[in-house]
């Protein structure tokens, strides 16, 4: 995932996330299910209908992040994926995360300057000057 959002601009939310799973042949009403899941877990319930060049940026940001988990990988790579979020949708985010993490196995690789953010991880390495100086 990409710290922003690029979603297709002339496709509704709801079709950005359901896009993957149409590509890998998920049946509809599977796709569909997964889809609302991740549309109420990322609090994008009345936007879900909007094209992705008319909602905000945080918005947008949480349909990428629904889209990316959509069919549940088994690694995530995340560049700053709550960077352009308030707290209260940032750690919908993060909920999504542990989620999947929890209940699919998968894991996470979540970049950030966000000590909070840090907070949540399992595992934390601390980098400067592209070496790790801390791990814990």
């Amino acid at each position: 995932m990409f710290q922003f959002a690029e979603l297709v601009p002339e496709l509704t939310l709801r079709e950005n996330i359901a896009l993957p799973l149409e590509l890998i042949g998920v049946k509809r009403k599977d796709r569909d299910a997964r889809v609302e899941e991740l549309v109420e877990a990322l609090g994008l319930r009345e936007h879900a209908d909007r094209r992705a060049a008319q909602v905000s940026g945080g918005q947008a940001q949480r349909a990428a992040i629904a889209r990316g988990i959509a069919h549940k990988p088994k690694v995530v790579f995340a560049d700053e994926p709550t960077g352009a979020l308030d707290s209260d949708n940032g750690k919908l985010v993060l909920d999504a995360f542990l989620a999947l993490a929890r209940h699919n196995g998968t894991a996470i690789l979540l970049v950030t300057h966000d000590h909070t953010v840090a907070e949540w991880a399992d595992r934390v390495l601390t980098m400067r000057d592209g070496r790790t100086v801390e791990s814990s």
